[in-house]
């Protein structure tokens, strides 16, 4: 437990916490989500930004919509094997 509190970025101390710490460690879980996924995208705009496809894909916005959110990828099935 104490290993999982430490890689999400909690500091309080294990052997005291209670059900009123949840929120307290809830906010570190979340937050260090949102900052593993925050750094992710800016990787991924700066690798297409390098290869000029993040100003295309700004520009055609409706086009690129189905790669770039989870209702167009309703649009993709897998291949039936």
């Amino acid at each position: 437990m104490m290993d999982i509190l430490q890689m999400v970025g909690y500091r309080g101390v294990p052997s005291k916490e209670t059900l009123k710490s949840v929120p307290e460690i809830t906010r570190s879980i979340v937050i260090t989500g949102i900052a593993r996924t925050l750094a992710t995208i800016d990787q991924i705009s700066t690798g297409l930004a390098s290869i000029g496809a993040l100003d295309y894909i700004r520009s055609h916005k409706n086009a690129m919509q189905p790669l770039f959110t989870s209702e167009g990828a309703k649009h993709f099935q897998p291949a039936n094997t």
